[in-house]
């Protein structure tokens, strides 16, 4: 069988009842789904040793045991003690949750600025970062030279950095004189 194929049916197959231990060991369930995920994220490169363990989900719970308890000293690692906490509005120093406005705006100026590339330079972007392919990938995918795919990532960039100053000098401008 398939490497890949083994590994997703494992994973279709044991998932709730390592969802279940990890939710004991958590006792919250979103910080139990990221741990078995980060389980099998560490495993899945070395899965066909995991594959021929005696009992694979023997191996497999004990690796999430294991990257619980190391998370947990991690964070333990992390935590500062103070005689009294510090004072959450302190202004500038504060870094509370991100805004969900802004974090909109910041979605919607990406786009327009991506609607605003040629499509050859936005599906180069995508296929780079987005999809994270190299630049021989890349090439391949779009019948081009690697240097042709630099030469693209590189000019594209370029513009979106120049269009995102102009928007926010454009921006940043009063607005028919209210501002002044």
């Amino acid at each position: 069988m398939d490497a890949g194929l083994e590994f997703s049916t494992f994973v279709r197959m044991h998932t709730a009842v390592l969802f279940r231990s990890a939710y004991l060991l958590t006792r919250n369930p979103v910080a139990a789904e990221d741990l078995v995920q980060e389980t099998f994220v560490r495993l899945y490169p070395k899965w066909s040793r995991v594959a021929a363990a005696d009992v694979p989900l023997a191996y497999v719970r004990r690796a999430m045991v294991n990257t619980f308890l190391n998370g947990r000293r991690a964070i333990r690692g992390r935590e500062v003690l103070f005689a009294e906490p510090p004072d959450p509005v302190d202004g500038a120093n504060w870094v509370g949750p991100p805004d969900p406005a802004e974090l909109v705006s910041e979605r919607d100026l990406a786009r327009r600025l991506l609607d605003s590339l040629p499509p050859r330079s936005r599906a180069v972007l995508v296929l780079k970062f987005f999809h994270d392919l190299t630049d021989a990938e890349i090439a391949a995918d779009l019948g081009c030279r690697q240097a042709s795919v630099r030469s693209i990532v590189s000019r594209a960039l370029s513009s979106l950095r120049t269009e995102a100053a102009r928007r926010s000098q454009t921006s940043a401008a009063p607005l028919n004189g209210l501002n002044s």
